[in-house]
């Protein structure tokens, strides 16, 4: 039969969709999916820091499939972040059998500085789904983007 997880969409480079909500089921009263995740767009002219946690998760299925991952989209001049600072935009899982997961959202950050790895932690994964009492119908991944912008005074010539 058909999958029933949750698929991705949107520009993984600048996402700027919020998630949409998880399927209900056709013939079954006050069936509802949860609601997708929400959309966080910071364009800051300094410096940036995350000391705890941005999310944009999609919400488990209220009665069936879960909603999808929304977005996070920064941009700064410096970003910094602390070891236990999370930014998240999750699927939400399937409630029960026969229920997909809905499909991660996207995260993007473009930033500066710094030029090395960030100690902060960043997920956009795919909700769990169930069919047949077996975890298989898991929303797709979603994707997370670490960009480096140009230094200030950067002059592209194009011919």
């Amino acid at each position: 039969g058909q999958p029933l997880r949750g698929a991705i969409y949107g520009d993984p480079l600048f996402p700027l969709l919020p998630g949409s909500g998880g399927a209900g089921r056709t013939g079954y009263l006050n069936a509802s999916g949860g609601n997708g995740g929400g959309l966080i767009d910071l364009m800051v002219r300094g410096s940036a820091m995350v000391n705890g946690a941005l999310s944009a998760n999609g919400q488990k299925g209220l009665t069936h499939g879960g909603g999808s991952g929304g977005a996070i989209h920064l941009q700064c001049r410096q970003f910094t972040g602390g070891t236990n600072s999370l930014m998240q935009a999750d699927g939400g899982a399937g409630k029960g059998n026969a229920d997909g997961g809905g499909g991660g959202g996207r995260i993007a950050v473009w930033r500066q500085w710094p030029r090395t790895e960030l100690p902060i932690s960043a997920t956009a994964n795919g909700g769990v789904g169930t069919v047949a009492d077996v975890t298989t119908d898991d929303g797709e991944q979603g994707s997370v983007v670490w960009g480096l912008l140009p230094a200030d005074g950067t002059v592209f010539l194009l011919r």
